[in-house]
């Protein structure tokens, strides 16, 4: 059996529930909220109140390379991944 390129597209359209007929990415939401704390002893802390800690890399208006530690609450994130299934992992998230 052999699949064309566009019917590959169809195929993970179908599977993804996709957003826009031509990309292969989700555009989803999620809150989270800055951490000041980093390190294992202030991330364990923070998975014992249910939360999950996490870095955003990225750039600053100049340029620069910039760090962000959030925090994401484990109920909001564990529902994001059931609902998007194998999904999720092709989605971007605006927080």
């Amino acid at each position: 059996m052999s699949f064309s390129f566009s019917s590959c597209i169809l195929l993970a359209q179908q599977q993804c529930r996709l957003l826009h007929p031509l990309t292969l990415v989700q555009i989803g939401e999620i809150n989270a909220f800055r951490r000041d704390a980093d390190g294992s002893k202030h991330a364990q802390a923070m998975r014992q109140q249910h939360l999950i800690p996490g870095i955003i890399y990225g750039f600053d208006e100049d340029g620069k390379e910039e760090v962000q530690l959030v925090a994401v609450q484990e109920k909001e994130l564990r529902r994001e991944v059931n609902k998007r299934g194998d999904c999720f992992y092709n989605t971007l998230f605006d927080m």
